[in-house]
């Protein structure tokens, strides 16, 4: 009876290390509609939704990797996702729901799997945006390494308004600015926020953000993840 107990014990701890991956499911009510799990093997993410999925994000501070869906349907192989943490961000319709993704030491090779250089988002050019959009927009200029960037958009059209949230790199912040300063000079643009915040942890922030609503605002010195003082703010 022992060594029976021993045997499954063993096929037990193989079976959990075994495994490629774990997805720690997002259960607040806007993700509702988005069907997410992995696949049998562990190895492939399964993403479903009634509505459009545009895009597909994982990503941590050493990594990130984008996926172009435009269906309703998608599956991400997760073979080149190195072993770690990350955000899975998927846009839907406007919105974006946060997944949380473990990659875990492949068991059946039992060596360690080499994860890539830091993917160090470059900031020695931000000072340039000075120069492009006009210096009344630039609130500060970099201080830390910045990983990735907050972006908060909101469109104000008559008596209703949108609010739009995501992460983003360099390349997206310019090319949001870029499109934000158009659409001001519209009728239906004019009265339009954008407010860009730069991100030293895309991790502890997203923790820190849902713990605290009011965390653009914070003059808590203590928080470090990222910098409460936008680097981009107009239509304010």
């Amino acid at each position: 009876m022992k060594k029976g107990c021993t045997i499954l014990f063993l096929i037990l701890v193989s079976i959990t290390y075994g495994q490629h991956s774990t997805l720690i499911k997002n259960i607040n009510i806007r993700a509702q509609g988005l069907k997410h799990d992995l696949n049998k093997t562990n190895d492939s993410l399964l993403i479903e939704s009634d509505e459009l999925i545009y895009k597909i994000d994982i990503f941590n501070d050493d990594f990130e990797k984008s996926y172009a869906v435009k269906d309703n349907k998608a599956s991400i192989a997760l073979k080149d996702i190195p072993v770690g943490r990350f955000i899975t961000e998927v846009e839907i319709n406007n919105k974006l729901i946060i997944i949380t993704l473990i990659r875990h030491k492949v068991y059946e090779e039992l060596i360690p799997i080499k994860t890539p250089e830091p993917a160090v988002v470059q900031t020695e050019k931000l000072p340039e945006l000075n120069q492009r959009y006009g210096k009344e927009d630039i609130v500060s200029a970099p201080k830390k390494p910045v990983k990735f960037y907050w972006i908060e958009r909101q469109i104000n059209k008559g008596p209703g308004s949108s609010k739009y949230m995501r992460i983003g790199d360099k390349e997206i912040v310019d090319k949001m600015i870029i499109q934000h300063k158009i659409d001001k000079k519209s009728i239906t643009g004019k009265n339009n926020v954008l407010t860009v915040w730069e991100v030293y942890d895309a991790r502890a922030f997203i923790r820190y953000k849902k713990q605290n609503s009011n965390y653009a605002n914070t003059k808590d010195k203590k928080v470090t993840c990222f910098n409460s003082v936008p680097i981009y703010a107009s239509g304010t």
